[in-house]
């Protein structure tokens, strides 16, 4: 799995020597990072980043939802959603978290947005959305700002490039205008 940390900057970035991604708008971009070096890495980039005012991608459950939302402007499919909560609610037997379950499954998206919608308002935090391509590619969207993919960065560029999803995760739903 490959995992790169979303960044939003309004200067253009030196080259750093490191794997990287680009969204179609030259201010989004991604840095590959491992995440038994994650700490060690943004330390010693730390002002770099800072001098060219880069901030940091993080997602929120309206982020989430608005993307589940957008899914077929995406060319996505919501294969699972995670929570930060997820032993709690499996425990509980959350009636909310049971629905929302069945709906992934059905791929009844009204109702998994009803369900989402419910637990954020519970106070439940998504921490991960999986979701597959039309091709059948795995991408991870995490609430720390990272986005994974199963497969390689050679077959996922035509995807990054051509679908805006790098740029509506970091930038949100004006990229689509």
């Amino acid at each position: 799995m490959q995992i790169f940390k979303l960044f939003y900057t309004e200067r253009v970035m030196p080259e750093l020597n490191v794997e990287f991604i680009k969204g179609s708008n030259p201010e989004v971009f991604g840095i590959q990072v491992k995440p038994e070096n994650y700490r060690e890495f943004m330390n010693s980039h730390y002002n770099l980043l800072r001098r060219y005012k880069v901030q940091q991608h993080i997602m929120s459950n309206y982020k989430f939802i608005q993307l589940i939302k957008s899914k077929s402007r995406f060319g996505i499919h919501i294969g699972d959603i995670k929570f930060t909560e997820e032993e709690d609610l499996v425990q509980t037997n959350n009636e909310m978290y049971l629905e929302l379950r069945k709906a992934i499954s059905a791929d009844d998206f009204n109702s998994v947005i009803e369900c989402l919608q419910a637990l954020d308002a519970d106070g439940y935090k998504i921490s991960r959305i999986e979701c597959f391509t039309e091709t059948g590619e795995r991408i991870n969207v995490h609430y720390n700002g990272t986005i994974s993919f199963s497969s390689s960065l050679e077959t996922m560029e035509p995807y990054i490039k051509n679908s805006l999803l790098i740029d509506y995760l970091v930038k949100g739903p004006e990229v689509l205008h």
